[in-house]
C-alpha cells in the first residue's frame, strides 16, 4: 500500500513538471484527455489481470462513467490549465488539498471518525503546503537563475 501511495505522489509531481514543460501551450482539456487515455491503458491491463470480473448494475456503470469522464476530466483540465498559468511547482500545491478535503468529506458525509492522529496528519499536510508555497516564492529582490560554472557569485 505504501509503495502505491509513494508511486502516486511521484506520478503527480513528475506529471506536473512534464505537463508544464511539454504541453503548456495546449488547452487543458486536450492535455487532460490525452493523459487520461494514456493512463487508461496500464490501468485496464492491471484490472483485467488482477481484479475479479465486474458484476455491476447499470446505475453503477453510469456513475463510474460520469465520475470518470466528467469529474476526472474536468479536474485534470483545470489542473493542467493551472500548470499553464502558474507553472508546475505552484500548481502542484493544489494536490495538498486532496487528502484534507477527502478526510473532511468522509467525516461530514459518511460520519467517519476523526482521530487525534488524523487531525495531526491534516496539520502536517497543511504545514507542508504552507512551507512549499513559501519555498516556491523567491525572496524579494532575488532572482532565481541557473549557476554558470566559473562565474563569480
Amino acid at each position: 500500500m505504501e509503495s502505491t501511495t509513494v508511486g502516486a505522489a511521484a506520478s503527480y509531481a513528475l506529471g506536473a513538471v512534464l505537463v508544464g514543460r511539454w504541453f503548456a501551450d495546449l488547452p487543458g482539456l486536450v492535455v487532460a484527455a490525452v493523459m487520461l487515455l494514456i493512463a487508461a491503458v496500464p490501468c485496464t491491463v492491471l484490472a483485467v489481470l488482477f481484479d475479479p470480473a465486474p458484476s455491476a448494475s447499470a446505475t453503477a456503470i453510469t456513475a463510474v462513467v460520469v465520475l470518470g469522464a466528467a469529474c476526472t476530466a474536468a479536474g485534470f483540465a483545470s489542473f493542467f490549465a493551472l500548470i499553464a498559468s502558474t507553472g508546475p511547482a505552484r500548481a502542484a500545491l493544489i494536490t495538498y488539498a486532496a487528502p484534507v478535503v477527502a478526510t473532511v468529506a468522509g467525516a461530514v458525509v459518511l460520519d467517519e471518525p476523526v482521530t487525534l492522529a488524523t487531525a495531526a496528519a491534516i496539520a502536517l499536510v497543511l504545514a507542508g503546503a504552507v512551507l512549499a508555497a513559501h519555498r516556491s516564492d523567491p525572496a524579494p529582490g532575488h532572482r532565481v537563475t541557473a549557476a554558470t560554472p566559473g562565474a563569480a557569485p
